[in-house]
């Protein structure tokens, strides 16, 4: 009986396995999924690298690829076209994610840089002409490395690696541009002008017209003045 079960035992855990798939998962310590991303890692800051950490690799994994692209330009109200900031290929597998403000002389034994869409092997951070658009960080990985490339972009990547697949994250961030900071002063005064004639017409008698200029008075500093330092823009 006992070397029945020391038989059955590695069965069952073979099963075990195969009914527990470890799932590859990709986070970042500098923003929550579908969360802003920070200024600093836009073109409006230090356009650097965001930190990102990744687990759940496939044991029979070769190499990582990591691309950033952005499918909202250039309106997200209608997107013609996916911009692509960061091609990454042959990570080593036993990484576990990137610190922040890598270049390519910076990356992990093995690893290359591919094209971005401003045709740099480097990254190139968030920088919308309108609106809030998505920034997908998408990790795979392969059961095999990615050779013979010359100056790949996310096109020759995406071919090449398509067979090896193994699995696959994703990481969404958000960007909105804010206004300058011309815009912003020129803004406040506008909103400090309204709330300061809104007051003067109130305390005139005609409360209504003050009262209207006042609410818009505030709207406007909302808008220009504490929306950039709730970091919403």
């Amino acid at each position: 009986m006992a070397l029945l079960l020391l038989s059955i035992k590695p069965f069952v855990g073979a099963i075990a396995a195969e009914e527990s798939p470890v799932t590859l998962k990709l986070a970042s310590p500098a923003f929550a999924e579908s969360g802003a991303i920070p200024r600093k890692y836009t073109c409006k800051g230090h356009d650097i690298s965001p930190p990102l950490a990744w687990s759940g690799v496939p044991q029979n994994a070769k190499s990582l690829v990591l691309i950033v692209d952005d499918p909202d330009a250039p309106d997200p109200r209608a997107p013609k076209t996916t911009w692509v900031h960061w091609v990454l290929y042959n990570l080593p597998p036993s990484s576990t994610g990137l610190p922040e403000g890598v270049t390519s002389e910076t990356l992990p034994a093995g690893a290359m840089a591919g094209l971005n869409d401003w045709k740099r092997a480097s990254y190139g951070g968030p920088c919308p002409p309108i609106g809030r658009h998505r920034y997908f960080h998408k990790l795979y990985a392969l059961d095999a490395g990615l050779d013979a490339l010359d100056q790949p972009d996310k096109a020759d990547i995406e071919a090449k690696m398509r067979p090896h697949i193994l699995a696959e994250a994703t990481l969404i961030g958000t960007y909105k541009k804010g206004l300058g900071f011309l815009s912003k002063l020129i803004g406040t005064f506008a909103g400090v002008f309204f709330v300061a004639t809104g007051a003067a017409v109130a305390l005139w008698g005609w409360r209504v017209l003050g009262g209207g200029a006042l609410l818009i008075g505030f709207a406007i500093v909302a808008y220009f003045f504490f929306d950039p330092l709730l970091g919403l823009g």
